[in-house]
């Protein structure tokens, strides 16, 4: 019931009432997006909680506002929903309708939100009157109808008045970068900061629709999206003030800290001067050439057909004819293992009961063989995207390329090699792993606008030692073509239309020079001008890696990610299958030590034969040691397969995960069981610190091993509590951070004052600018990719222990990664 002095808003589901803190989200919770209250619902439907007009309703369907004379009430479905792109959300009511109290708004899936998103509580907020005060009338389970709460004091809806005097209009642009678009957390960060400028009157525009900036919902009801072009003005005393503040509000940050990679670029690139763009780096290089874009041919799929016993032998026939083509390419890998284990992959991609069941389906429906395949294809891809691993959600590439394989052999069309024109710097927004030997020699560089490091194609572009960027962003899609282009992958950076190209040409030549000198003294030792020996070894995960570390002079190999060696394998590999594999690459090193580390299962490296229970947070979850005690005889074979690699002790076992004693005790004595079987003298045992925990508790675990080895990729992420999966964060997750840097140092010491060893087989050591510092914080043995070791060895030669320790001192006492590279630039020019 409403009255001249309060309003009331009943609910809208069925529920249990919650308060706003409860919801697992900083922006409800602290009630920065207005005040009001949570439901956890039990019905499915939102209903009106009064009689009004539907002012605006999003886009992704997760949200409504309802307004009535001056309140306006966001109705909020779950928590991140926006990021579900309507799925799970069906609308029973348009923006502009009139409804009445109870009529059906929104259908919901409770259990899809609550599989694919932090939480499906159902937010209701006044979002109008700004700073309204509310009463809650109900505090326990409610029905839908039921009084929620009560806006009390309703006052008149507010005139905007202009700003009086004679005031300049100021107007900037700029290119939405919010993953999202202008959601209700960034509508409400953009208003909340636009009201502290009382006399300023603020804007914004897209494509001719103008909405107030003090409004939340009037924002919402612009529905711009991710790489809309908006148009901010002000007018008003400190108008360029009130811009300054406000537009970076419309960028995903939190307390002015920006994340992502691609995000420093407030507006949408021209490319008409010099431009820079930034990425993420796959395989180092530096070269120069002219923007070329990968144009695929369009497949026209008829969605019906007549016989479905046709379609069912014509899609049985394509899917053979492309096993029997994998299989082929299989044949020819060679020693190529990686290619090997992604073609296996492929193959049982192919061969997934899944996939045909669906097919069957929709072509008992009437439907054809190509469009069957297709939407076989699209709903094992959903399937992926819903999981907690990121790994997984990252195979849909591979998906995608089985989709065009078999569509191509449907369809009659041809895989055919690309023609590309000399000095082609190729950009696209993936490239399927089927693609890249279509390219031709043509392609000197790739950039994608999407991927990850660990996709497939970003392993085999290391392989092929293609000059590569992934994660440049969609700014990279608008580069014109024939743009000059200047790809400095080692950096992940993108400069088109570069102004002193000869310079970079110089460098170009410098670089590789210095590479050639690297190449030529690959297999002499890396002592420092003072005369201090640096180890410096490979990071391996296949037999190939291990030879080809080899031919650069690596002394040995620090990491051999043993669960890489076997991904491929559907059953658990015997002791023998093992023994073999790590026996090659023991005989690749003549010799040298080989550090093998036990499986690291699990979080973002997941194997087929061995298989986790799903968890909420994987990454903090069952990894490494802590999964073993599921499958105990899985570890005592792995153990005795390392145990049995000649020469004797040229093997050496490292645990992943180390998180207590405990497991290094419980771990250990499983070794020396099986060392004491098999009447093996020397067994050397180390652990990975790469839990915080384990790098302040370094001087005790010193106590318990022979050696251990910093894994800083780990190690930064739960430092920094970023995960290192997250493209969104992924350029704030810098190991040369100085809260990381003090644990290396830590367990530098540690193991100095132990008698011990102590390496580093994390991607830091792969980062040439941050090898002086490494250096300098104690370390004397560093693991790094196969094709950077001659390199590393060189730079090394150049340096001296002392000026790498004042280096490292000074970095240790400051603020933040960027300044400790800023120092690492000037001190040794890198």
């Amino acid at each position: 019931m409403q009255d001249k002095d309060s309003f009331a808003v009943s609910s809208p589901v069925d529920g249990k009432v919650q308060p706003l803190s409860s919801v697992p989200d900083e922006a409800f919770a602290q009630g920065f997006l207005g005040p009001g209250a949570a439901l956890d619902p039990v019905s499915n439907v939102v209903k009106a909680p009064f009689d009004g007009k539907i002012k605006t309703l999003h886009k992704a369907l997760h949200a409504l506002v309802l307004e009535n004379s001056g309140v306006e009430i966001l109705i909020h479905i779950g928590v991140e929903t926006v990021a579900l792109n309507g799925k799970g959300f069906k609308a029973l009511r348009s923006a502009g309708d009139e409804v009445k109290k109870g009529e059906a708004l929104i259908e919901f899936d409770k259990e899809y939100i609550t599989q694919n998103a932090p939480s499906a509580a159902v937010i209701v907020l006044a979002a109008e009157p700004q700073g309204a005060e509310l009463e809650i009338t109900s505090s326990q389970e409610v029905k839908a109808g039921d009084e929620l709460f009560r806006i009390k004091n309703v006052p008149a809806p507010k005139i905007s008045k202009p700003a009086e005097g004679n005031f300049t209009e100021i107007k900037k642009k700029t290119v939405i970068s919010a993953k999202d678009g202008l959601h209700a957390r960034p509508a409400a960060a953009i208003a909340k900061t636009a009201n502290t400028f009382e006399n300023v009157s603020i804007s914004i525009s897209k494509q001719g629709k103008t909405a107030n900036a003090k409004s939340m919902v009037e924002i919402l009801s612009l529905g711009v999206n991710c790489g809309d072009e908006v148009e901010f003005s002000a007018k008003g005393p400190n108008a360029e003030e009130a811009l300054n503040a406000v537009m970076p509000a419309a960028s995903p940050k939190l307390g002015g800290f920006a994340y992502g990679a691609n995000i420093s670029s407030s507006a949408k690139p021209d490319f008409k001067g010099e431009t820079e763009l930034n990425a993420q780096g796959v395989y180092p290089g530096i070269v120069i050439g002219k923007a070329r874009f990968l144009k695929r041919a369009e497949l026209k799929v008829c969605e019906t057909a007549g016989n479905a016993q046709e379609e069912k032998a014509k899609l049985l026939g394509a899917v053979r004819t492309v096993k029997e083509k994998i299989r082929a390419e299989i044949s020819a890998c060679g020693a190529n293992l990686n290619r090997k284990e992604i073609l296996q992959a492929h193959l049982m991609m192919i061969e997934d009961p899944f996939l045909s069941s669906v097919c069957d389906e929709f072509i008992s429906q009437g439907k054809s063989a190509a469009f069957a395949w297709q939407k076989a294809v699209l709903k094992s891809v959903e399937i992926l995207e819903s999981t907690n691993s990121v790994l997984l959600r990252e195979r849909k590439a591979d998906y995608k390329d089985m989709e065009s394989r078999v569509l191509c052999e449907l369809l009659g069309c041809e895989n055919n090699r690309f023609s590309f024109p000399p000095d082609t710097i190729l950009i696209t927004d993936e490239l399927l792993s089927g693609e890249l030997s279509l390219l031709g020699e043509n392609v000197k560089g790739l950039i994608m606008s999407g991927g990850s490091q660990t996709s497939h194609i970003a392993i085999m572009l290391k392989n092929v030692s293609l000059p590569s960027v992934i994660a440049a962003g969609p700014a990279a899609l608008d580069i014109p073509e024939e743009s000059v282009i200047i790809l400095n992958s080692a950096k992940g950076r993108i400069t088109v239309n570069p102004v002193n190209i000869e310079a970079v040409k110089a460098q170009q030549r410098e670089r590789e020079e210095n590479r050639a000198r690297a190449l030529a003294s690959a297999f002499d030792p890396a002592l420092t001008k003072d005369g201090v020996l640096i180890e410096v070894k490979g990071n391996i995960g296949n037999t190939e890696e291990a030879e080809k570390a080899a031919s650069f002079g690596a002394d040995g190999l620090g990491l051999v990610r043993s669960e890489f060696l076997f991904s491929s394998f559907r059953r658990a590999p015997s002791e023998e299958e093992q023994y073999q594999i790590y026996q090659k690459i023991a005989d690749s090193q003549k010799g040298k030590s080989v550090i093998i580390r036990t499986f690291d299962v699990g979080g973002d490296k997941p194997l087929p034969f061995f298989p986790l229970p799903k968890e909420e947070n994987p990454i903090v979850g069952l990894r490494g040691v802590r999964n073993y005690c599921l499958s105990p005889e899985l570890f005592r074979t792995q153990v005795r397969a390392i145990l049995r690699v000649r020469p004797s002790g040229v093997a050496k076992i490292m645990l992943p995960m180390i998180t207590f004693v405990e497991e290094i005790q419980t771990y250990k004595a499983v070794i020396k069981e099986e060392q004491g079987k098999l009447g093996v003298k020397e067994a050397k045992i180390g652990i990975m610190v790469e839990v915080p925990s384990a790098a302040v508790m370094a001087n005790i675990f010193a106590g318990y091993v022979d050696f251990m080895s910093l894994g800083t990729n780990d190690l930064t992420q739960y430092v920094l509590a970023i995960d290192r999966g997250s493209c969104g964060l992924s350029a704030k997750a810098d190991t040369l951070t100085p809260a990381v840097l003090k644990l290396i140092y830590n367990t530098c010491e540690a193991g100095k004052n132990a008698g011990i060893p102590v390496g580093l087989c994390g991607a830091a050591a792969s980062d040439i600018q941050a090898v002086p510092l490494l250096i300098g914080l104690g370390l004397r043995s560093l693991s790094v990719s196969g094709a950077l070791i001659a390199e590393v060895k060189h730079l090394i030669r150049s340096l001296d222990v002392e000026t790498c320790r004042a280096a490292a001192l000074k970095a240790l006492n400051m603020a933040e990664a960027k300044e400790v590279r800023s120092m690492l630039k000037e001190t040794f020019k890198l």
